[in-house]
């Protein structure tokens, strides 16, 4: 994920928190996180495989707590998934907007719908 993460490029000064726990009682503070991720274990036919939670647009500066818009997404979907939210964010974002009140203006469900068309279509180094 790190090479991800290196690709989408944000300008010095703006800041996106990513919070992991793996514990249902919220530690971590991922419930103020921009992105959230929270382990848990996805049961299937074929057995069980590591999983996460994913919730976006904490804030403690604007007491916002995240939104959970993934359930038990299989671990190796989270990169893609990190990735594209980032692009869904840097391509819709207003001028210096954080990523928190970037989601409290679209909505959790509109990234959502984004989320579920698949790739979202800014060039690797793209700065908003």
């Amino acid at each position: 994920m790190s090479g991800i993460l290196k690709d989408i490029c944000l300008n010095r000064d703006e800041v996106v928190r990513i919070h992991v726990s793996g514990c249902s009682a919220s530690c971590a503070r991922i419930q103020i996180a921009d992105i959230a991720l929270r382990g848990t274990v996805k049961r299937t036919l074929e057995g069980c495989q590591g999983a996460v939670d994913v919730g976006i647009g904490g804030s403690i500066e604007n007491g916002r707590f995240i939104k959970w818009i993934i359930p038990s997404l299989p671990i190796s979907e989270l990169p893609k998934v990190i990735e594209n939210i980032l692009r869904i964010y840097l391509s819709y974002r207003k001028e210096r907007e954080s990523f928190g009140d970037f989601c409290a203006r679209v909505g959790v469900e509109e990234i959502r719908r984004i989320l579920a068309g698949g790739e979202v279509g800014i060039p690797i180094g793209h700065k908003g």
